[in-house]
């Protein structure tokens, strides 16, 4: 009997020892997708969007694709500006988007004709 309560107690400690590095990888990220357009609709590929993380100023650059789609995968969470630029167009930006832990947060943006800044404040 003392025996098998001192097996069990084995195999529970080893259970314990084999879930710990797996629950500490559990991921703490997210992500921010989007897609930019052009008045009225269209999307425009080959876009400069950039992410910025607000309170340390660390920022991330990506390019639209054909379909004008970005994504900005495993970012840590917290509050973000995006931008985005294209030559012929005024610059669209988008500030306090909060981005979740696990989570995918979408950030839309629609660039008009100028050569203007524009902002766009949430």
């Amino acid at each position: 009997m003392k025996h098998r309560v001192l097996l069990q107690l084995s195999l529970l400690f080893s259970l314990a020892l084999v879930s710990t590095p797996r629950a500490l990888a559990l991921a703490v990220s997210a992500n921010v997708v989007g897609r930019h357009y052009r008045y009225p609709g269209a999307s425009i590929p080959d876009a400069k969007v950039t992410l910025t993380e607000q309170a340390t100023g660390v920022s991330a650059t990506r390019t639209t694709n054909s379909s004008g789609n970005f994504e900005f995968p495993n970012i840590p969470p917290g509050t973000y500006t995006v931008s985005a630029e294209h030559v012929g167009f005024q610059t669209a930006k988008s500030s306090n988007t909060s981005v979740i832990v696990n989570t995918s947060t979408r950030a839309d943006l629609t660039l008009s004709v100028g050569s203007e800044t524009h902002s766009r404040w949430k």
